[in-house]
């Protein structure tokens, strides 16, 4: 089999006049099939006779002339040849169309896997995408429960505030309170203990940054009970109120009471003997306490001008 492609390659080498390497597969093609040798013999001493290589020349030349006896043997021998390259040719070919084939399907299959991969990535994907949106989703459920929760604390928080408020009123018209909260808190103001604590502070300065150099003006254990005990009598159960309404701590309540006189937070802390910043501390304690944006003040005073209202009895 060897042999007969190199005797096929040469012929196509001579056909082409590429004598070089017609003379290279000749010899190569050289066996004992008579056919073969004669043609081989044939073309190798005309290849030497255009080389002028008489001796090589007229040797093959001898060889073909054993073999071929007759032009017969050398037409048949052609035929066998020529049917030889033939059949090798369609061999060939379809060597070629076969690889071609595998080739297509090799590059199908690559195509079809590397689509396949991209399907199986666009869904997951889409998948963890989709698990995406559904943990936003529960995340924004949670949040509207827990509001929602919030607010129906807050909504109880502020019925209890005012069955708080409708208890103390209730409370306040057994006692005969005529009086509104402006009356109220002027009689308090016009009271011994509370012009006694703003005459302290007549022609003194008192900053932030002076607060240690009056310190002698601080209440008294004794003047701070007296100063809750008037309040109670000008203004009715107004530290129960404070406790029990709003949730305000018993050593607070002086605070609130000195913010409701409109003492500054330096004069308060100079009356409860405490420094600026831990007053200030105490004073925005008690308004988260109260659950307020507003000043104590503010919101005292609205908050008592609601309870305490005008012509409470007849």
């Amino acid at each position: 089999e060897k042999k007969r492609l190199e005797f096929a390659l040469a012929e196509i080498y001579y056909d082409r006049q590429e004598l070089d390497s017609a003379e290279t597969y000749y010899a190569r093609s050289l066996d004992r099939n008579k056919y073969t040798m004669m043609r081989a013999s044939e073309c190798l001493g005309n290849i030497y006779k255009s080389l002028n290589d008489n001796e090589k020349s007229a040797y093959y030349d001898s060889i073909y002339k054993s073999i071929a006896s007759t032009e017969i043997e050398r037409n048949i021998a052609r035929q066998d040849i020529s049917t030889m390259v033939e059949n090798h040719a369609a061999e060939l070919q379809a060597k070629a169309a076969a690889s071609k084939r595998t080739t297509f399907v090799v590059i199908l299959a690559i195509m079809l896997s590397a689509a396949a991969l991209i399907l199986i990535i666009s869904h997951i994907v889409r998948v963890k995408k989709s698990e995406a949106r559904e943990d936003v989703l529960k995340t924004k459920i949670e949040e509207a429960q827990n509001e929602a929760r919030k607010s129906e604390h807050e909504l109880i928080a502020l019925r209890n505030v005012e069955a708080k408020k409708n208890d103390l009123k209730q409370k306040l018209d057994s006692l005969n309170v005529t009086d509104d909260f402006e009356t109220m808190k002027h009689t308090l103001e016009a009271s011994s203990i509370c012009k006694s604590l703003r005459f302290r502070f007549e022609g003194k300065n008192v900053l932030t940054k002076n607060i240690g150099e009056h310190r002698h003006l601080a209440m008294t254990k004794e003047e701070i009970d007296d100063l809750v005990a008037t309040v109670e009598k000008c203004m009715p159960m107004f530290t129960m109120m404070l406790s029990e309404n709003l949730g305000i701590n018993k050593n607070s309540q002086t605070y609130c009471i000195l913010q409701m006189l409109n003492f500054s937070t330096t004069k308060i802390a100079v009356l409860m003997n405490s420094s600026y910043s831990a007053v200030a501390k105490r004073i925005d304690s008690i308004r988260k306490n109260l659950q307020t944006e507003k000043n104590i003040v503010d919101f005292l005073n609205d908050y008592c001008s609601n309870i305490y209202n005008i012509n409470r009895c007849n």
